[in-house]
């Protein structure tokens, strides 16, 4: 863990802080901030990806169903 200077009021805050525990500017991104950088086309991945799990499990099921005669 590093000491670095918060650029707005010049305090040592620590380089794994969130915000400077003097001036509560922002010094990195909370993890939830990180998540919102995504955006909404993680969404669609995220429902692509979920939709294709379902097809391919429905396939495999039909397919596995299926005896060789």
């Amino acid at each position: 863990m590093a000491l670095v200077k918060c650029k707005s009021c010049g305090g040592e805050v620590s380089s794994k802080a969130y915000s400077c525990p003097h001036c509560g500017h922002p010094m990195r991104k909370t993890p939830a901030a990180r998540l919102q950088d995504f955006g909404p086309s993680s969404d669609y991945l995220l429902r692509n990806d979920w939709l294709s799990s379902l097809i391919g499990a429905l396939l495999c099921r039909l397919g596995c169903g299926r005896g060789a005669p």
